[in-house]
């Protein structure tokens, strides 16, 4: 028998998972680099505001505390199945 629990997610935890979750983030991962240049590319797209480094870095903090997300060997994945809201049908 499983437990589950709901957590809330900031906005920008919100999006990290889903980019984690579009990409298809959840063996391989993406090295750290590679996931702060293109995440913070692809936040601006989807919603046109600028994301700084450190809210991405608080951001990924949080998620790896609360186990949604792993960083081993300098690679972000997501080890949380995602289950996307109707309202960001518009994520590409």
């Amino acid at each position: 028998m499983y437990q589950t629990c709901k957590i809330e997610l900031s906005s920008v935890e919100s999006y990290i998972a889903a980019y984690l979750h579009i990409h298809n983030l959840y063996h391989e991962g993406e090295l750290e680099s590679e996931f702060l240049e293109k995440f913070t590319k692809w936040y601006m797209e989807q919603i046109e505001i600028r994301i700084s480094v450190n809210e991405v870095d608080n951001a990924l903090i949080r998620l790896q505390k609360i186990k949604s997300i792993e960083i081993e060997n300098g690679r972000i994945k997501l080890i949380e199945r995602v289950w996307i809201k109707k309202r960001t049908d518009g994520l590409e």
